[in-house]
Order: C-alpha cells, then sequence, then structure tokens
C-alpha cells in the first residue's frame, strides 16, 4: 500500500482517539484496542476501497520507550532515591 501520512498512538486511548488519527493518516501503529472496534472500522475502511491500514504493536510494546526515557528524566532531578529502568518486554510469547 503506497501511503503518505503515518501516525503512532501508544498504550490504549480508545477507539474515538485512533478514529480521528485514521481521518486524517493513512496508517496508524497503535499500542492496543478491543478487537471489536478499531480492527472492524479499519476493516470497514479497506472494504470502502480507503486507503487505511493500523498496526497494533501490543500496549506495554508501545509505551516502553518512553518509560525508560522517563527513568532518565526522574534521575535528573531525584536524587535521594535510585530510580532505575525496569524492562517489561513483549506481552506475547511464543514457546
Amino acid at each position: 500500500m503506497k501511503l503518505t501520512k503515518v501516525a503512532f498512538s501508544a498504550g490504549a486511548p480508545g477507539s474515538a482517539v485512533h478514529y480521528a488519527m485514521l481521518k486524517d493518516n493513512d496508517v496508524v501503529i497503535a499500542g492496543e484496542t478491543q478487537q471489536w472496534e478499531t480492527y472492524e472500522y479499519t476493516r470497514d475502511a479497506v472494504l470502502q476501497g480507503r486507503n487505511k491500514a493500523i498496526i497494533f504493536l501490543g500496549h506495554v510494546t508501545s509505551e516502553e520507550p518512553g518509560m525508560e526515557y522517563c527513568a532518565e528524566w526522574l534521575k535528573g532531578f531525584i536524587r535521594d532515591i535510585p530510580v532505575k529502568f525496569v524492562e517489561s518486554g513483549p506481552s506475547f510469547r511464543t514457546y
């Protein structure tokens, strides 16, 4: 699919946010949503011939880089308490 605009939505802000982002963008890379909402909205848009797609990373995966940055930011002014980023990793595993 050829695309011109991509947006990113971390975590799970709700399908209304995804709908608004899809209105102005071809692709949204998102954390997660309920399967009966944004998934179906995007599928309907594709079936209508609209140039739309959505990629879900998973809630934790979409927020983890921000939390790593937050730990570094906090270290800049919190001196009395140790601050450490603890990696969670993907929520989904294949064995």
